[in-house]
């Protein structure tokens, strides 16, 4: 079996990671590339109007994130989401003291309840906010703290959509050029690329989508991109549906919530399908793809099914594991002779260790066999007579004559 969670063909990955659901199909690393959203020159016409939302859970990682939107992107309006009124006096604090707070034309802050993640903050608060707003740029103060690598994720999602000022302008522009572009999201990072699958949610999504969305058919054989991290670009008419599914899901499980298998996980997933379902197309950006962007973005449907590739893939990795079944037995069999080996080995070293443990009781019996034997001599009355005598040999040695 391969390192990698996944078998290829051609284009795409089979994602096999999670023991709690069926295989995932996913676009390879190079298909994405030809799904960025491409670079364009500034179109002439009049500018969008753009509200960014950041939920901050964490607001000490808030400032940066301002310094970054002052200086990447052209004025725009703000609302941030917390979970409690001391964060919220903090984070006022923070956009007042800002040295470029006047690039923010209007700012908000909000306490909402500390359910639902940086989703429903984004799709039942953001979205009514910002309902008059050509673009929303949606944030969130991401740690992804049972992940080592959350601090690097969450840096690389941030230099995707909001990097230089020249690569944030070109994704506003996209959105310019193509108005039926409704949805722009990082590409997959290596780092997560083996666990990004339905995990333990393709099932609710399924159910949700029965319900949402009545006249279409959520199947696993279509490839799965979504917005991981959640951290993208979008018009709001591209997501009224997925903001729709939300409410009618409330209220949302409460904290601590389960790294997977829950309905926010569920709603994660399905931002794309959501988008498509709405008469959007959506796109992917890079924090690293500049100068691979192509001059105009492939499209790909997440509600397309891939039968007989999907099938292809299953075939493979059916056959993968066969083989890796196969190296298994021989591994346990050299396993099973290698025990029995030590097994023996261990048994003859106890014979032996027997052995040297019975010879040295008895050199043991016989030294003090012996020390008995002296101290009755030592302590005998011709012992005593004769002790005058070996005190003349030892002087003289052993040949005096006496």
């Amino acid at each position: 079996m391969t390192e990698r969670p996944w078998v290829e063909l051609g284009d795409y990955e089979l994602n096999y990671g999670s023991a709690c659901d069926i295989p995932t199909l996913r676009p390879s690393q190079e298909l994405e590339k030809s799904l960025l959203a491409p670079l364009t020159s500034e179109p002439k016409l009049p500018p969008l109007s753009i509200g960014v939302h950041i939920h901050s859970f964490y607001p000490e990682t808030t400032s940066q994130l301002l310094s970054n939107l002052c200086t990447s992107l052209p004025s725009f309006d703000l609302l941030i989401t917390t979970d409690s009124s001391a964060k919220q006096l903090q984070l006022q604090s923070q956009i007042h003291k800002h040295p470029h707070s006047t690039i923010i034309k209007q700012s908000e802050v909000l306490v909402t309840e500390n359910r639902g993640r940086n989703i429903a903050p984004l799709l039942l608060k953001a979205m009514p906010h910002f309902a008059d707003h050509d673009l929303i740029l949606h944030l969130h103060t991401k740690k992804s703290l049972h992940q080592q690598f959350g601090e690097e994720w969450r840096e690389e999602l941030m230099r995707s959509v909001v990097g230089s000022s020249v690569h944030t302008s070109s994704l506003i522009h996209a959105f310019q050029a193509d108005q039926k572009l409704g949805l722009i999201m990082p590409m997959t990072s290596p780092s997560i690329r083996p666990f990004l699958n339905w995990g333990a949610n393709y099932e609710i999504a399924r159910l949700l989508v029965d319900k949402e969305l009545p006249d279409r058919h959520l199947s696993a054989m279509a490839p799965l991109v979504f917005p991981h991290g959640m951290m993208f670009w979008f018009r709001p008419p591209a997501l009224a549906g997925l903001a729709a599914a939300a409410r009618n899901l409330m209220p949302f499980p409460p904290e601590p919530l389960r790294e997977d298998g829950t309905t926010l996980h569920a709603l994660e997933r399905l931002t794309a399908h959501f988008c498509e379902a709405a008469g959007y197309r959506w796109a992917l950006c890079g924090a690293n793809a500049t100068d691979t962007n192509p001059a105009k973005a492939g499209t790909l449907s997440v509600w397309q099914e891939q039968t007989s590739l999907y099938l292809g893939l299953v075939g493979q990795l059916a056959e993968a594991k066969r083989k890796g079944d196969r190296n298994e037995l021989g591994i346990s069999r050299v396993l099973e002779s290698t025990k029995q080996q030590y097994a023996a080995m261990e048994r003859e070293a106890e014979h032996s260790m027997a052995e040297c443990q019975t010879y040295i009781k008895t050199l043991e019996a016989r030294i003090e066999w012996l020390e008995n034997q002296l101290q009755a001599l030592k302590q005998s009355t011709s012992w005593k007579l004769t002790g005058p005598l070996r005190r003349l040999r030892r002087r003289f040695g052993p040949g005096a004559q006496t």
